[in-house]
């Protein structure tokens, strides 16, 4: 082997070498294809915040409720669509009403072709559930805050909170 191919074949192990050090090192993801960053991090104080959307049925002898089931949020997944809805928050995007009311009007077309069983609905609401960070998970059914974002009726027109 001439000195050019010793050259290049160390230059190359050299790369690669530094291409798995300096992330490890530097903590910095420098990879193209690599986006999971979601689990280098733990929380380890402080609140969590997360979004749900509740059904207004039309039956007022009912509560309102969760809307959760994949049946009822399809075609969207609820592990998507709620991040999606705290962009458009964070973004101060006026489009957030109509995304929720897209997913109002998904529910009554899939129930009124028997997709699923929920009860019709009035409305929707968007609400925020803050937690206090509990390192046993004590209170995941009792968030430390509620707020309610936004509640449209059927129609889509926002209802004044």
């Amino acid at each position: 082997m001439n000195h050019w191919h010793k050259s290049l074949a160390s230059g190359v192990v050299v790369a690669v070498a530094l291409s798995i050090l300096v992330p490890t090192f530097s903590r910095v993801e420098m990879w193209p294809f690599l986006n999971y960053p979601m689990y280098s991090r733990v929380m380890r104080m402080g609140n969590f915040q997360t979004l749900r959307i509740y059904g207004i049925p039309k039956n007022p002898e009912l509560k309102r409720f969760y809307i959760e089931e994949p049946n009822q949020t399809s075609p969207f997944l609820l592990q998507r669509l709620t991040p999606s809805l705290s962009r458009l928050l964070e973004k101060g995007r006026d489009d957030t009403a109509e995304a929720v009311h897209y997913v109002l009007d998904n529910y009554q077309r899939r129930r009124k072709a028997g997709l699923h069983e929920g009860p019709p609905l009035q409305g929707i609401a968007l609400y925020a559930f803050e937690f206090v960070m509990d390192s046993k998970a004590r209170n995941t059914e009792k968030p430390y805050k509620t707020i309610l974002l936004l509640q449209l009726d059927a129609q889509g027109n926002q209802v004044r909170l």
